[in-house]
């Protein structure tokens, strides 16, 4: 998935295996980090060049594109994080490694990838090679959410009703079902009628309980002033 690019800064030219790059112009240690994305940038953009990974103008090779995927991502380039973790997850046999993407994807999602965060969830909430765990599920799909993706503003919006990952909360449920549906998800769309029919039904229940609770003290009070009147009335009966 494309993700923004670094914001241009003041820059200064550095030379890397023949190839002019750009770092940034400041402190020495502002220069060193402007070094380091320099060169995860550069090695990403050779894994894309040489585009191992598809085999698009060349022999498609995956040990390759992980080799400078790995690079690249060991170096902070968040692109190059999330396609390491997508090879691992996608690999056949015993080049599969579903701990080692979600390593990799959790690197990008604290960058803000939101593909890797979309990823994070859906592995800890179906718990594929791993223990399913429904806070660090709601926790990647919540930040996936922040960002506008309706898929996990759905599922956002079912962990808060019915509590998993988070404490239970249909306000907030209702808010991001609502934020999924208007773009269009039609699945958060049905679930919103259904709470917002429940939620109806309940405080009609509530209202009706509580015109009963205020009727009850009515009706004793009137039954007990029957009572007191026909007890008069037996009085002045024997008084006779």
């Amino acid at each position: 998935m494309p993700v923004s690019s670094v914001a241009t800064l003041p820059c200064t030219s550095v030379t890397v295996a023949g190839a002019t790059i750009l770092t940034i112009a400041a402190t020495p240690s502002s220069v060193m980090r402007g070094i380091c994305n320099a060169v995860a940038s550069w090695l990403f953009s050779k894994a894309s060049m040489v585009k191992y990974h598809s085999g698009e103008g060349v022999v498609r090779d995956i040990k390759k594109a992980a080799y400078w995927y790995e690079k690249s991502a060991e170096q902070g380039n968040k692109d190059a994080q999330y396609n390491l973790g997508c090879l691992y997850a996608m690999s056949d046999g015993e080049n599969r490694d579903m701990v080692k993407a979600a390593y990799w994807w959790r690197k990008a999602g604290e960058q803000g990838v939101v593909s890797s965060q979309i990823n994070l969830g859906t592995y800890y909430d179906a718990g594929v090679d791993t223990l399913k765990d429904d806070k660090k599920a709601f926790y990647w799909w919540e930040k996936a959410a922040k960002q506008g993706d309706a898929d996990s503003q759905f599922n956002t919006g079912n962990n808060y009703y019915n509590g998993e990952g988070v404490e239970q909360n249909t306000s907030k449920a209702i808010e991001w079902l609502e934020k999924a549906a208007r773009q269009g998800h039609k699945n958060a769309a049905k679930n919103l009628e259904i709470i917002k029919s429940r939620e109806n039904f309940r405080k009609g229940r509530e209202d009706l309980s509580k015109m009963l609770d205020n009727i009850t003290p009515a009706a004793d009070a009137e039954k007990e002033a029957k009572e007191a009147a026909a007890k008069k009335t037996q009085q002045k009966k024997k008084k006779k």
